[in-house]
């Protein structure tokens, strides 16, 4: 795909999100940019909703097509529609945990109770945390880092490179909160709101 001259790869995801890394030059680190991000990229004047009509697809054989012609648009679509239903969800976007040796982030994917519990351990020791400590990913102080460009997308639903909206961002539910912890932040959450939780109406995550 490309707008311009600026050339770049596009990724569509089950959940509709459409995702681009920008080939325009070997030294340029865009990546996971909104078709939108990608437009400003490259220079467009109009506005960033107007990429539809801005990016243009090859296909395999034949001429290269706008991207508002194509499937992509009409999946698209009907992803932010499912997305727009359940504004009331909550997703864990991924966390990031510094090491105390070298000092260099490293991702958490909280997708699963297991792994938000793994978080929020680490987090209780994060003065003492350190790379090899991680507890699903293989890795030391030696172990190269994330790339900045990266460390932009959080996993949230609706858009590649947010940082924390109200569809991402959980403020307490019991795949994040535990009764067996002790912290205070647990601890508030429990004796606040946990008992509706734990009668059987537990937040959606």
């Amino acid at each position: 795909m490309n707008h311009g001259d600026y050339s770049g790869k596009l990724r569509i995801f089950k959940d509709g999100r459409l995702l681009v890394d920008c080939e325009c030059a070997p030294s340029c680190d865009i990546v996971d940019a909104t078709p939108g991000q990608f437009v400003s990229h490259a220079g467009a004047k109009r506005g960033p909703g107007e990429w539809p009509r801005m990016i243009w697809v090859h296909e395999r054989e034949g001429p290269r097509i706008s991207i508002e012609r194509t499937p992509f648009m009409r999946y698209f679509r009907h992803a932010g529609m499912k997305v727009e239903k359940r504004q009331r969800d909550k997703f864990h976007k991924d966390e990031f945990l510094k090491c105390s040796a070298c000092g260099k982030e490293r991702r958490f994917k909280l997708t699963s109770l297991v792994r938000c519990r793994a978080y929020h351990d680490a987090m209780l020791m994060e003065k003492t945390w350190t790379c090899a400590m991680h507890p699903f990913i293989k890795m030391d102080c030696d172990t190269e880092a994330e790339r900045a460009s990266r460390m932009l997308a959080r996993g949230c639903p609706a858009k590649g490179t947010c940082r924390g909206c109200p569809l991402c961002t959980c403020t307490g539910c019991l795949m994040c909160r535990y009764p067996d912890c002790g912290c205070q932040e647990c601890d508030e959450y429990i004796r606040n709101v946990g008992s509706a939780d734990m009668s059987g109406r537990y937040h959606r995550v």
